[in-house]
C-alpha cells in the first residue's frame, strides 16, 4: 500500500512539473504584438432598436427548392 502511495506521488509531481514548463515555454514563444500591424481603434457601440416589419397584405408563394444528394430542401 505505501509503495503504491509513493508511486502515484511521483507521477503526479513529475506530471505537475511537466505541465507547469510546458506552460511556460509556450507562452514564451507567444508573440505580443506582429511586426508591420497598427494598434486596433475601434470602439464599442450599443446595438440599434429597429421597429418590427409591417405585414405585407398579400402572401409571399416564392419557394426555392434545394436538390441535394439526401433529398429536396423545399424554403
Amino acid at each position: 500500500m505505501f509503495r503504491t502511495a509513493k508511486i502515484a506521488t511521483i507521477a503526479l509531481a513529475l506530471i505537475a512539473s511537466t505541465t507547469l514548463m510546458t506552460t511556460s515555454v509556450q507562452a514564451a514563444e507567444r508573440p505580443v504584438t506582429v511586426p508591420g500591424c497598427k494598434t486596433p481603434t475601434s470602439k464599442s457601440s450599443t446595438p440599434k432598436t429597429v421597429k418590427q416589419p409591417a405585414a405585407s397584405a398579400k402572401p409571399n408563394t416564392k419557394s426555392l427548392t434545394l436538390k441535394t444528394n439526401c433529398g429536396d430542401i423545399v424554403i
